[in-house]
């Protein structure tokens, strides 16, 4: 699905900046209680010069897949990013290719997320009331103890510092960041961002 995201683009310039630096993917959140929250109409104007090599996810929680269709339409992204309780019939009526959030908090949990019809499963932290770009480190022990035979990607806690030894420790396929790039809630660090992505590229093998 994707190497390396860089989550919660608010702005033009941001996303100009994540294509420049070579992340594949970018995310947009529809999510209203979310600091990075952006309408749909918002994001089409912001995705309207982006390369066509660059994903845009739209990230939900939470949403009917009607709706979710809908606005995905509109907005113009390229897949579609589950972040909720969304069941197994909400993932297979949306309509784009899809990403299912999971935040274990047992092995097993990590093992049912495997069943997921998404086309591919991400896991993050476990966090009361939230939805997901906290900041907070996924237990990656879950993951390890759960030994997971599908390919999956990894959020939660990431950051220029630390995302080459996870990458080392649970080879995901790709990995996503929002906080851990940031100036402040909508607004990514350059240097940041271009560390993080160099530093995830190498672990990934790119």
């Amino acid at each position: 699905m994707f190497r390396v995201k860089i989550c919660g683009i608010t702005d033009p310039d941001d996303l100009r900046m994540v294509e420049e630096a070579g992340a594949d993917a970018a995310g947009f959140v529809f999510f209203r209680r979310s600091k990075r929250y952006v309408d749909f109409e918002h994001c089409r104007e912001i995705i309207r010069k982006a390369s066509p090599k660059l994903l845009t996810v739209g990230v939900f929680v939470n949403t009917p897949a009607d709706i979710i269709n809908r606005v995905a339409s509109i907005a113009g992204i390229s897949a579609v990013q589950l972040s909720g309780f969304e069941t197994d019939e909400t993932v297979k009526a949306v309509e784009l290719p899809t990403i299912k959030v999971f935040r274990p908090e047992t092995p097993d949990d990590v093992k049912k997320a495997e069943q997921c019809p998404a086309d591919a499963i991400m896991f993050d932290a476990a966090f009361p009331g939230s939805f997901g770009g906290t900041g907070k480190q996924l237990d990656y022990t879950l993951i390890l103890e759960a030994g997971i035979k599908r390919e999956f990607l990894i959020a939660g806690g990431l950051n220029p510092e630390n995302v080459r030894d996870v990458v080392t420790l649970l080879k995901p396929a790709g990995v996503d960041v929002s906080t851990g790039v940031e100036l402040f809630p909508g607004k990514k660090d350059p240097r940041k961002v271009r560390d993080f992505v160099r530093a995830a590229s190498e672990a990934l093998g790119a």
